[in-house]
Formats: C-alpha cells, structure tokens, sequence
C-alpha cells in the first residue's frame, strides 16, 4: 500500500521564504486564502525566533570529551 502525500498550495506558499506582504499579494494573485498564507506565515517566522538561540546554544556548548 503505498501513500500519497498531498500538500496544499496555500501551505506550500504560507511556509515559502519571503515577507509577509509579499507573500500576501502572491496568495492574492493566485486565489488562494490570505489569512490562511499570513497566519502560517508568521508562525513559522515566530518559530524560528524561537527556536534559533536554543539550537545554536544546543549545537555550540563545548563537549566533555574536549577536556
């Protein structure tokens, strides 16, 4: 049995690099959901806020076999 992964447009656009305006006009321009775009869109900005400082402090801390 095999799956398909089916991915939305409007997802593939939300989490796609660029700014919140543009990605706004682009959802727009295609007719797709613009709130749907901008909520997703700031959360995975928010997300990588967040998540940055923990895994570059996670990735950084000196090992105890450097002793």
């Amino acid at each position: 049995m095999t799956r398909t992964l089916i991915v939305s447009p409007a997802l593939v656009l939300a989490y796609s690099p660029g700014g919140l305006a543009e990605m706004s006009i682009t959802a727009v321009s295609v007719g797709r959901d613009v709130a749907f775009v901008g909520v997703h869109h700031i959360f995975r900005v928010l997300a990588a806020l967040v998540l940055a400082p923990v895994l570059v402090a996670a990735f950084t801390r000196p090992s105890r076999l450097s002793k």
